[in-house]
């Protein structure tokens, strides 16, 4: 799926992906806070590291689209 993603043209809608990932990763940092297991502390970096690198990714497709003047356009 990550290379599909990768491929097709930039949407705004992207955005939409993440806010679900930050949910997840925030809930799971304070699963951590609140209850001390380990495991949860290793699900919490490794969804930041995903987090981060979604929102990174989508960043600089966003930066490339208003460089390109795909963003916000009539059809």
């Amino acid at each position: 799926m990550a290379r599909n993603f990768t491929r097709i043209n930039f949407f705004v809608s992207w955005w939409a992906y993440t806010f679900p990932m930050c949910a997840v990763t925030i809930a799971t940092t304070l699963a951590f806070k609140f209850t001390g297991l380990i495991l949860f502390a290793w699900l919490a970096t490794l969804l930041l590291t995903v987090t981060t690198l979604i929102v990174a990714m989508v960043t600089i497709k966003t930066i490339h689209a208003f460089r390109r003047n795909t963003v916000c356009v009539s059809d």
